[in-house]
């Protein structure tokens, strides 16, 4: 006697097995689909969280390399100028100074070096005219001068042209 054959879909057969399973199956593509949705969203907002990030960190730099520029344009400014009362924009530049070579680099920091070597030296040469009979001399003359048009000439152009490249929103994009 043959066997009793089964049928495509009968309780038993390998097909009815297969399509017996198959809820589960789609069940486990549907929620591996939704975690890979979310991982996928999150990781964008991760990308935009670090993008955001980055320009946050970019604004900040920017804020404390302008503060030094700024008390280095106001020392040129008043130094130019001749203005006794420097006090406040003198500590501001003062205090600048150490921060300088973190936040730009070497070369802002040699720069505001030799702005305070050639304001003290312009103090010290006031200072010996006051104390001498004699006047001023010939080439303290020449470096006072020599001095304050370094001093006229910083403070209207030459050093916003040497922070320029550190404070360029270009960059940026």
């Amino acid at each position: 006697m043959p066997a009793p054959s089964i049928g495509w879909f009968e309780t038993g057969s390998l097909s009815f097995e297969l399509v017996k399973g198959l809820p589960a199956a789609v069940a486990v593509v549907a929620v591996g689909l939704l975690a890979a949705y979310i991982a996928w969203q999150q990781h964008k907002v991760g990308v935009e969280q670090r993008r955001v990030a980055h320009a946050k960190l970019n604004l900040d730099l920017f804020q404390r390399r302008y503060e030094i520029f700024e008390s280095t344009w106001a020392m040129l400014s008043v130094t130019q100028q001749e203005l006794t009362d420097q006090g406040q924009i003198e500590a501001a530049f003062n205090n600048a100074r150490p921060r300088a070579r973190f936040l730009f680099g070497v070369e802002i920091e040699r720069y505001m070096l030799d702005v305070t070597t050639r304001i003290l030296e312009n103090r010290g040469i006031m200072s010996a005219v006051e104390h001498s009979e004699g006047g001023m001399l010939p080439e303290q003359n020449e470096r006072w001068i020599a001095n304050r048009a370094f001093f006229a000439r910083e403070a209207s152009e030459s050093a916003r042209d040497k922070f320029g490249p550190y404070l360029d929103f270009s960059a940026w994009r």
